[in-house]
Order: C-alpha cells, then structure tokens, then sequence
C-alpha cells in the first residue's frame, strides 16, 4: 500500500473516530442507541463468537504483533521520516480502536439515571452503621465458606457471566456476546498495583494470577461489566457485588462482600483511623486472615511506578469525564446505598 493511500484510509479512521465520538458526547440517546446497542453489541458477538474461543488471553497475541511492527520499521531501509509515520501509524490506530471498539461508551447515560437513583452523601453515622452491618455479613458469610480453597478460574468466570447478565438486564444494559475474563501471569498488572484491568483492543477482561484467590470472584465480575460496556469504574463495582450476591455459592458472596467491606473500611479510616482499628481488630479471626492475605499477596509484587501510577490513572479517569477521578471506585458505596434504599420503597 502507497503512503498516500495509507494517508487516506488513516484520515478516514480518525475522522469516523471523530465523529462518533462527538456524535455520543452530544447525544446521551446515539450514546445508548447507535454505540451502546448497535456498533458495541456488533464488536461483542464478532469478537466473541470466534477469537473468545481461543485458550489463551488474546494480549498474548496482540502485544507480539504491536512490538514487532513497531521495530518492523526501525529495522526497515525507509528513510528515518517513513519510518517514523509508520510507527506513529501504528499508535494511531491503537488509539482510534481504544475509542472504537469501547470507551465511546463513557458517553452512555449514568446507572444512577437508568435506575433512577438517588445518590446522597452517607453521614458518619450512617457509614459506620453500614460498615457495622456489613462486617455482621462478613463474618456470617466467612463462617459459611470453611476452609479457603483455590478456586477453579475457568468454572468461576462461567459462573458469574449469567448472574452479571441478569443484573445488566435489570438496568436496560444489553448483553449479547458473551465477555471472557482471563487470567493473566502472577504479577503482571499488580505491580501496578492494579487488581485486574479490560483491554478494549483484545475486547477482554484481566486479572492478575498473583491476587489472592478470595478476591477473584468479585473481580472477574467487575472487569467482565467492563467487557458489556461499562465505564465506570464505580458503575463496574456496583454491578459486581450485585451479580456476586445473587449466586448461590457463598464463595462468590463473601469474595464480593469482603470487597465492599474494604471499601467501607477505607472510608471509615479516613474519619475515625482509631475507631476503625478497634471494630477491625473484633473481627473474625478467618476475615483478618484473608485480610492479611490480600496484603501478603500484593507487596510480592514491588510497585514500578508508586509515584506516578496513581496520578496518570486519575488523570485518565477525569479526562473521560470522571470527575472524582480515581476516587470514583469508593463511589460503588453510595450506589448500593441508594439501591437499597429504592428496594425497600
């Protein structure tokens, strides 16, 4: 292909990228309609309905491909010039598929407005009565788990699609592929200290094998509500602990509990560290282990960018219309609040 008719097929890329993306901005119904349910679904059903069978986490594949184009062309005999616009083609079209094949969806209407939600600030009363009946929850669950198994990653994935499916059908959400989540190297995103992440170009969710297995359940959920088109880190975490609480297996009930219970518990150390440590340290010695856990299987794995991680991801998040930026995940405590409270109306 001639570098004037590569210009051509890129400057139709970006514009089509434009387009949507203004188009969605603007209307909150071509956001929902024309993206959400129509382009998005098409990209879900293609994707997972041939690539999604594969064994193996499609990064796998992808990352390879993207580093050996890239020194593709620095090892080429193009002048410097043609090769730069090449590797800079090749970011292009990373990034128009970054918004293509997903994140025009943070245009979508907020859950809060799909579910007519009323959202209000907890009181530090309040907060601490829900962390108190939660921790009830979390030890009555912890009780029922027994001895703490490794879980199967595959059978747990198949578990939580249709009980996410459900939950995202409650909320309009639609749902017509069927999102994997894989399991990604022990290590590979938690020295990022990040849990688990989607990656919109292979149209998967992750999870790091080095998390605590606890954990896996109620993450699986959260990035697989990525995968089904929601942005919203808060909206992801929401969704998950909905999904998880109506399994049956109590397993996938206490790993989506626990998460809640540490989001709560951030909260409650942020107004009152003392109170917070004299309810911690009351808690079940089974809960406090998995606690300990969690910690144990984080610090394995260094952080590479402590001082950076954080802030590039805020900026991210606010940049995508996030206003509370990275704050956004503890935003899932106030959702359910008001979830709750409509259930008892």
């Amino acid at each position: 292909m001639s570098l004037i008719s590569r210009k051509y097929y890129n400057l139709g890329l970006v514009l089509i990228t434009i387009i949507l993306f203004l188009s969605t901005k603007v209307s909150g119904l071509l956001a929902d309609n024309l993206y959400l349910g129509g382009i998005f679904q098409l990209w879900r059903i293609v994707y997972d309905y041939t690539i999604g069978f594969i064994p193996i986490p499609f990064i796998y594949v992808l990352l390879p491909l993207v580093i050996f184009q890239v020194f593709r062309q620095f090892l080429s005999k193009d002048p410097w010039k043609t090769k730069i616009l090449k590797i800079l083609e090749v970011f292009l079209w990373l990034l128009c598929g970054f918004y293509l094949l997903w994140a025009l969806n943070y245009h979508a209407t907020p859950v809060e407005v799909k579910a007519d939600l009323d959202i209000e600030n907890l009181s530090n009363e309040r907060l601490i009565e829900v962390f108190d009946e939660v921790s009830l929850e979390l030890v009555s669950l912890s009780a029922n788990v027994g001895e703490r198994t490794i879980p199967d990653f595959a059978i747990t994935e198949k578990n939580i699609r249709p009980l996410l499916e459900n939950v995202l059908n409650t909320f309009d959400y639609p749902t017509l592929g069927r999102v994997r989540v894989r399991k990604l190297f022990a290590g590979t995103i938690l020295r990022n200290r990040t849990s688990g992440i989607y990656i919109p170009h292979v149209l998967e969710g992750h999870v790091d094998g080095g998390l605590y297995p606890v954990q896996w359940p109620f993450t699986i959920a959260h990035e697989m509500s990525h995968g089904y088109g929601i942005t919203h880190e808060s909206d992801c975490n929401f969704f998950a602990y909905l999904a998880c609480m109506q399994s049956e297996d109590t397993f996938i009930q206490y790993s989506a509990t626990l998460a809640y219970w540490r989001y709560l518990a951030s909260h409650l150390i942020s107004i009152d560290e003392e109170l917070y440590k004299s309810k911690r340290a009351q808690m079940d010695t089974a809960v406090l282990n998995d606690l300990d856990e969690i910690r144990a299987h984080i610090v394995r794995y260094p952080d590479l960018m402590p001082k950076y991680r954080s802030k590039i991801y805020d900026k991210y998040l606010k940049s995508h219309g996030v206003s509370s930026g990275i704050k956004s995940y503890d935003r899932m405590i106030l959702l359910i609040e008001a979830w709750n409270k409509k259930q008892i109306q």
